[in-house]
Parts: structure tokens; sequence; C-alpha cells
């Protein structure tokens, strides 16, 4: 399911996310727009290295992070990020693929070395020419809603928001995450959560 989550709706289906896959509609619905042509959860390929690093080797990307921007973001550098977005257990990070091409990621961590999969973290970051086109909402609100159908154990989900960025606290809150109070490890963030959907 995660590696070819295309978004093309079959006549008369929607997806379920609680079931993974495509059911039959009882009736016609109106649903959500998305936009046309794209797809998740596929791993980054060594072959992006350079559309990786064209969107992300950006201050504004980075302005709202809680990591800070590694001025330049080098080829090398970046190598390095893909292989262990591949390679890590802890976490599962995927490309943001519309009409073919990488235009940003998401990523759910949990504590490194922890058997704990009760709770972790959602992450996303979206290229700058993407802002504003309701590509940040839809993805994270798919890969949300994917997570906790594949994986039972997980009850919790939180983000960290910088207060500067209303636009990404916007995007969580319409999908049901709700504030926590401020992040204890980074001054300036807040923390939202959203346990699993009854």
């Amino acid at each position: 399911m995660f590696d070819s989550d295309t978004v093309t709706t079959p006549a008369a289906q929607s997806w379920d996310p609680a079931e993974a896959c495509w059911t039959e509609n009882p009736a016609p619905r109106p649903t959500r727009s998305v936009p046309p042509g794209m797809t998740l959860m596929r791993p980054w390929h060594e072959s992006d290295l350079d559309r990786y690093v064209a969107l992300l080797d950006d201050p504004a990307v980075w302005a709202h992070l809680p990591d800070p921007y590694p001025d330049p973001l080098t080829h090398d550098l970046a190598a390095q990020l893909i292989a262990l977005s591949n390679a890590a257990d802890h976490h599962l990070v995927r490309a943001v693929v519309l009409d073919g091409q990488p235009v940003g990621q998401v990523r759910l961590s949990f504590t490194p070395g922890s058997a704990d999969r009760s709770r972790a973290e959602i992450g996303y970051w979206l290229g700058r020419d993407y802002w504003g086109k309701r590509i940040a909402r839809d993805m994270v609100a798919r890969f949300s809603a994917q997570c906790f159908a594949m994986m039972p154990a997980l009850a919790e989900q939180y983000a960290r928001v910088h207060r500067d960025n209303p636009a990404s606290r916007r995007v969580l809150e319409r999908i049901g995450f709700v504030a926590a109070g401020p992040c204890p490890e980074h001054d300036g963030f807040d923390i939202l959560t959203r346990p699993r959907p009854a």
C-alpha cells in the first residue's frame, strides 16, 4: 500500500483507511478534492538525489522545522539522508510524488531504541513551489490515516508545530489534531496530538 498509493478513485469506490483498500460505495457521495496524479508512500530513491536537493536546499522550507538548516544542503549530505530514511527501523519515511515528481516528504517516527509503538511523531515538509495548493493537507491526512490503519498498536500521533507557522497548524487541526501545550524540547514549538479515530 505505501509503495504506490495512487490517488485515482475507481468508479463507485472510495478509499477506506480502516481497511487500507478501495471499497464499493453503497451510494454516491461527495468526495474531498485531491490533487490529480498524487502518489504517497514511495521510498526515496538514489535517482531522486538532484530533486531532493532542489526541494530541500531552501532556507524557507527549513524556517519552521525543528532541525537547523544545513546551509548548504550538499549532495553528499542529501545522499546520506536518503540512505538513513530507508535504513532506520524507528521511522517510516516516504516521498510525496505529484505527477511523477517528488514534491515533499511525510515521516512517522518512534522513539529510537524503544519497542513502544503506541505513540509516534508525524512530520512533513513540502517544496516551496507547492505551498498554498492544499497538497499539504491532503498528504498529511492520507498518511496519518494510513499509518493508523497499518499499525494497530499505534494509539496516538503527535506533531511539533512552530508558532510562526499557522498554515501548518491549520493543516493538522483540520484532520483532527488538537493542541496539547508547548514542546518542552524546542522553544517556539507547540505539540498537537491526534488519538486513533474511534
